[in-house]
């Protein structure tokens, strides 16, 4: 018999499709690594690839938010390195931008703290 953690995967090994839990969010949120960008700010801790996406209420109304949510889990659905929990946070600027930019932003987010994230192992 596998253990619960195992049963939560699927048969790929993959993550389950469920994002963070509160705890683990504020946790990522107040304790992470930050990188930022124009309309992006990531924050990530060690974890099982995992991701949870905020917005600020000056977006606008709550079709609006969740809209920018959706559309930045999109852009980095495949990005989130299996190593880290990801919270990525939404500026109120990023609703207006086409996909291909939010995509672009995102990749050169997330290249950023992978080098990072290198090199804090390499020191440790």
């Amino acid at each position: 018999m596998s253990s619960s953690a195992d049963a939560s995967r699927d048969v790929t090994g993959s993550p389950p499709k469920s994002g963070l839990s509160k705890g683990r969010f504020e946790e990522i949120y107040g304790k992470g690594l930050i990188e930022r960008s124009a309309h992006f700010t990531l924050r990530a801790l060690p974890g099982d690839g995992r991701r949870g996406t905020s917005t600020a209420k000056k977006l606008g109304s709550i079709a609006r938010r969740n809209k920018a949510k959706r559309r930045a889990t999109e852009a980095a659905k495949d990005l989130i390195p299996r190593n880290l929990d990801c919270v990525i946070s939404v500026s109120s600027k990023a609703d207006r931008l086409p996909f291909r930019e939010i995509r672009a932003e995102l990749e050169e987010l997330f290249a950023r703290m992978a080098t990072r994230w290198e090199g804090a192992s390499e020191s440790s």
